[in-house]
């Protein structure tokens, strides 16, 4: 596993299924991100079809990698479920390095 599947194995986290977009801008918000370029080599190519997608939470994911990356588009309620991932976050890495040490 490398640095870049981090992002991915936290939204996987239950913890998280519930972060969905609620709004037709939030939804767009979500596209915008998912197509920059910063963000395309993070994401995994394919997850239709395998295990990965029964627990994969897109929204979450792209979430995360606004944050990682700095990027400016979150509007207020992106920000409420920012908080709520980074309120969550430290215990569930905490977690992932116990189990990998």
């Amino acid at each position: 596993m490398t640095y870049k599947n981090c992002p991915t194995v936290l939204a996987c986290s239950v913890e998280y299924q519930q972060v969905k977009p609620r709004s037709n801008e939030m939804a767009a918000q979500l596209n915008k991100i998912k197509s920059d370029d910063a963000t395309k080599e993070l994401i995994p190519a394919k997850v239709q079809g395998t295990k990965l997608a029964e627990f994969l939470n897109m929204p979450t994911l792209y979430t995360i990698l606004a944050y990682m990356l700095r990027m400016d588009e979150l509007d207020a309620s992106m920000q409420e479920d920012l908080e709520f991932i980074l309120s969550k976050s430290t215990y569930l890495i905490d977690m992932m390095l116990q189990v990998a040490m």
